[in-house]
This record gives structure tokens, C-alpha cells and sequence, in this order.
């Protein structure tokens, strides 16, 4: 972490640390927790706690982590409400205080709301804040319970600055989805970069370490090639990029389609083996919505490094049917955070 934000890179996690309660939006003196267990969800969270003041809760832990330490349990309590970006199954159980899932993604493809995250969220969840119009779809044929979701919108968005945009910049990003297949082509074309072009690159933490030195590799051999070190220079590249050349559909993708700018996705070979290398086909089949496949058809694609050039990215378009996926309020920052404190009011009443 530098100064709070999130790295987009694997660094050391602080296991606990404090920000002052700063502004309760409510009467009845609720304390407002964050819980960060694995660095990027602080991103996602970052608006709500602009807006409702609280402390993160920090300690690195996947989902299935049974070993929660007596620090942060010692944070809980009935006047305690706790917002998670990710559902962590040995730990909701034994919280006293009202529970609210934020979710950072508009879940394009819909197949991780399995029977166990139902389950967990129908009995411990009080509140799902969905982040768009896709994510509602997902998570309701994903059998979560109507009456659980308000509908806020996307807030990563209102932490992106207002920077001119730099002509001729990408944004490269490469998410954990393996099964995109992607991380070879995308070192090509990375390593072959033009150089009238300014390229800036980011990757998930859950990156493969031989594909994060690789990637670091590339930065360091290219002039006009910039590895994002911190969150701040994440948000100001959503800033200022023209592009978005998107290893894998991401939260990255989201922001870039809401400022309507291009997305351009970028997979490898497809293989036989169903869970690396899928096809377009393939992953226009997995979309869970039919709005979702438009997008899909009304985006850019690379399925070989061969395919990146110059001219590529100054004719990429971006998606309108992508505007679909958001809630009208949500193109209003004030109308969005009337929506989250109208909603945190209800969980305080």
C-alpha cells in the first residue's frame, strides 16, 4: 500500500491498520469496517469509505481462510456494520454486526455465484450493493434473494481524476483469468510496442510470478513502456488513456467502457483443454446476458500479437451497447451517493 491505495502489483499486506471514523452518515453512532483481504479490494472500496468514513480492516486471506487472528474479530460488534468486495466463508459466521457485499465487478460472465456464495449470502449477508445492471442479472439467476439487493452503481469510476487525455497512450492489463490464455501474446506485443505509441501496463496480483517478471522484463526493455506501481498511477492512466488493451474482461475494462472509451480484449490459442484457451465463441456463450454479448460483438479483438499495430488502436471504437450496463444514476456522483447512504440508513434504522 502507498498511502492507502491499492498496488496493482503482489506486495506485502499490512495485517492491520486504522483510519478514523470521520463522518457517520447516521444517527445511531455506527461504525463503518472495511475488510481487505487481498489488496485490490481496497480500490473498491475506497469511494464508500470517502463517503461514510470508517476504518479497513486489513488481513491478507483468500475465501476459504480459516485462521482470522483475535484483532479483527475484536473490531466486530452489534453497532458494527461490515463491508466486504468478497465473501470469505469462515469469517461471516462468527460476526455480530450487519453485513453488506459490495462486489467490484458487473460480472460479465456470471459463473461464480455457485451454490456455496448463495448460500453464505442467504444467511449471512444483510445487504448486496449491486454495482450495475449486468451484476443484478448475474447474482439473481445465481439464486441470491431479490430483497438482499439495493442498486447502487459502479463507484470505482468516481476515484478516476479528470487529466487530459495523452494522444496515442494504451493501457495494457492482464487479469488472473488463465483460461483466456492470453499472457504470451500479450509479452509479444508488448516487446514489439511501436514507438509511436505510449504504452502503460498493469496486472492482477493473482498474475503468475514467471508471467509478473516477464512482465516487468518488457518495461524495463522498453523506453515508451510504463509499469503502474501504485493505485495513484492506475487511476490517472484510466485518466489520460486512450485505450484499453484488456488481457481478460476486468474492472479496468468497466471504468474505460463508462468514460466511453475503447476496449480492445486480447486472448490466446485456443486449446483443447476447456479450461485454458477459449475461443471467442466460446466466451460469447458464457455471457450470462444478451446486453453482455453485444458488447462483446461490438468490441475490438485480438487473438494474436500480429493483429496489435498502430492503426488498430486509432480506429478502436468504443462499445455503446456497453452504456447499457450501468444504471442511469450512475453517470451522477451526487445522485450515487444518495443512493449509498440512503441504503446504509436503512441497515442503521
Amino acid at each position: 500500500m502507498e498511502n492507502g491505495r491499492l498496488t496493482p502489483v503482489a506486495q506485502s499486506v499490512t495485517v492491520f491498520s486504522e483510519h478514523p471514523n470521520e463522518t457517520p452518515t447516521g444517527s445511531n453512532d455506527m461504525k463503518y469496517k472495511f475488510f481487505v483481504g487481498l489488496p485490490h479490494q481496497q480500490a473498491h472500496a475506497q469511494f464508500y469509505h470517502s463517503v461514510l468514513g470508517g476504518e479497513f480492516v486489513r488481513f491478507p486471506s483468500s475465501v476459504d481462510e480459516k485462521n482470522f487472528p483475535e484483532r479483527v474479530l475484536a473490531e466486530d460488534g452489534p453497532d458494527v456494520i461490515w463491508f466486504f468486495n468478497d465473501l470469505f466463508y469462515h469469517l461471516h459466521p462468527r460476526l455480530r454486526g450487519k453485513q453488506v457485499l459490495l462486489g467490484h465487478g458487473l460480472g460479465f460472465m456470471g459463473n461464480s455465484v455457485t451454490r456455496q456464495r448463495v448460500e453464505c449470502i442467504r444467511r449471512y449477508i444483510d445487504r448486496v450493493f449491486s454495482t450495475g445492471v449486468t451484476n443484478e442479472v448475474y447474482r439473481l439467476r445465481g439464486g441470491v434473494p431479490e430483497d438482499l439487493i439495493r442498486r447502487v452503481g459502479y463507484t470505482a469510476v468516481f476515484e478516476v481524476p479528470t487529466v487530459p487525455l495523452k494522444p496515442r497512450s494504451v493501457l495494457f492489463s492482464s487479469t488472473r483469468y488463465i483460461s483466456w490464455n492470453h499472457y504470451e501474446n500479450l509479452r509479444e506485443i508488448l516487446l514489439r510496442l511501436d514507438e509511436s505509441l505510449r504504452g502503460y501496463l498493469t496486472f492482477h496480483p493473482d498474475t503468475p510470478q514467471q508471467w509478473q517478471r516477464i512482465f516487468r522484463e518488457c518495461c524495463l526493455k522498453k523506453k515508451n513502456l510504463t509499469l503502474l506501481e501504485n493505485f495513484e498511477q492506475l487511476l490517472e492512466a484510466c485518466g489520460f488513456c486512450e485505450v484499453n488493451v484488456g488481457g481478460g474482461i476486468s474492472s479496468l475494462s468497466t471504468v474505460f467502457w463508462y468514460f466511453k472509451k475503447p476496449v480492445i480484449l486480447l486472448r490466446g490459442r485456443v486449446s483443447r483443454n476447456p479450461f485454458k484457451g477459449l475461443g471467442w465463441q466460446r466466451i460469447k456463450n458464457d455471457a450470462h446476458t444478451a446486453l453482455f454479448r453485444r458488447v462483446l460483438d461490438e468490441t475490438d479483438k485480438i487473438s494474436h500479437w500480429r493483429q496489435f499495430s498502430p492503426e488498430l488502436i486509432e480506429r478502436a471504437r468504443w462499445a455503446p451497447s456497453s452504456r447499457e450496463m450501468f444504471y442511469p444514476w450512475n453517470f451522477d456522483r451526487e445522485a450515487t451517493i444518495s443512493k449509498v447512504k440512503e441504503y446504509v440508513r436503512e441497515l442503521e434504522g
